[in-house]
């Protein structure tokens, strides 16, 4: 499992089917929300690098996670967890287009 996976495996393990309360007092508010069903927490390393986790709820649980990362404000790779889908975990590595050019 590539670190990418490990990543999202880990806040499934830790955060799936949680509650919004727990969820907040484990990461604080939340940067962005829309509909008050999706929140997003940003992370900022170095200036360089920015990740987005996403949680998605359904009836006031955490039902779908999505990790987004950036290098230099571009988008760099998605990770998904989609709890209606198999597989479950897909990554899309946005970096594969930029080498074909």
């Amino acid at each position: 499992m590539d670190a990418q996976l490990k990543k999202i495996d880990a806040l499934v393990r830790k955060y799936l089917h949680r509650s919004k309360i727990a969820l907040m007092v484990l990461y604080g508010v939340p940067n962005t929300t829309w509909d008050d069903d999706i929140w997003i927490y940003k992370q900022t390393k170095n200036y360089i690098f920015k990740t987005e986790i996403v949680f998605i709820f359904k009836n006031n649980r955490v039902k779908d996670i999505i990790i987004f990362e950036y290098i230099l404000g571009i988008l760099w790779s998605e990770v998904f967890y989609n709890a209606n889908h198999s597989p479950r975990y897909e990554v899309v590595n946005h970096y594969q287009r930029f080498r074909n050019i």
